[in-house]
């Protein structure tokens, strides 16, 4: 059965904006790098969701996994989240192609073909998404890369090329909690304390958002994390929201990688969130 959240406390408009930004000073320090600076949240109480926020349990989605078998291209297959991915999709049944700068760190098993590619020589990889049924970015350059920046962007641009010249019309992005209101008109990015190691990446990553949205012919969503993105378990168990940061009760905005890859392939298998940013936490 889903879980039922409480009934929401009622909290004034100045209480619940001071809650919000009170909530993102303590995470934003200590946030963890996802494929991008940043991510977004599940929340198990009804009483700080966001405008817009959806409960979803692990009945919600009927037979995960039980549809049509997909193909699936993955660009950054071993990465943090890329990982979670690969792992989600290969146990819902789904054939991915992993797309990595290092195939010989993938593991062997049914259902993955591992394959090397840069992601900035974009012929190559429009010949190797060609005929998927989508893609998934969780491209990510490197936190400790010193250029991260300006080579994320360039990666970004030479994806979305790729994808539009293999004719795919269906992609899937890891996205950054960065981006999100923590308050009407306020982004994460606008945190004057927000670390200065996680900036480059959030930036990179607003601007990926916004590439996506100038395109006309890619049927995207872009899956924002919680402010904590932790190694954790696959509850199944987690809210959805649209353009604002998801904390829970205490103040806290975190999601596990496992239950975010679970909202990224469900999205996958039932779009939902087409040319759109969500969210996902507890």
């Amino acid at each position: 059965m889903a879980r039922r959240d409480r009934p929401s406390r009622s909290r004034t408009p100045d209480a619940e904006q001071r809650h919000r930004e009170a909530a993102l000073d303590e995470t934003l320090a200590d946030t963890f790098p996802a494929s991008d600076p940043l991510s977004s949240d599940p929340n198990p109480d009804d009483e700080t969701a966001m405008p817009g926020a959806t409960a979803i349990g692990v009945d919600d989605v009927v037979e995960r996994g039980g549809g049509r078998k997909l193909t699936v291209a993955l660009i950054g297959a071993t990465g943090f989240v890329g990982s979670a991915l690969l792992n989600e999709a290969l146990r819902r049944g789904h054939r991915v192609t992993a797309i990595v700068r290092h195939p010989e760190r993938l593991v062997a098993r049914p259902g993955v073909t591992g394959v090397a590619a840069d992601v900035n020589d974009p012929a190559r990889l429009a010949s190797l998404v060609r005929g998927h049924d989508a893609v998934i970015s969780a491209f990510n350059p490197g936190w400790k890369n010193s250029n991260l920046h300006d080579e994320q962007l360039r990666g970004t641009t030479s994806i979305i090329a790729a994808i539009e010249q293999a004719g795919v019309t269906r992609v899937l992005w890891v996205g950054g909690a960065s981006g999100l209101e923590v308050a009407p008109g306020v982004r994460g990015i606008d945190n004057p304390d927000l670390p200065d190691w996680v900036r480059p990446g959030a930036l990179a990553t607003i601007e990926a958002l916004e590439q996506l949205r100038r395109t006309r012919n890619l049927d995207w969503s872009f899956l924002a994390p919680s402010a904590e993105l932790t190694l954790g378990e696959r509850t199944g168990t987690f809210r959805l929201g649209g353009d604002q940061l998801l904390v829970d009760a205490t103040g806290r905005s975190h999601v596990s990688v496992q239950d975010y890859a679970m909202a990224m392939i469900d999205e996958l298998e039932r779009p939902a969130h087409v040319r759109q940013r969500f969210t996902v936490g507890y």
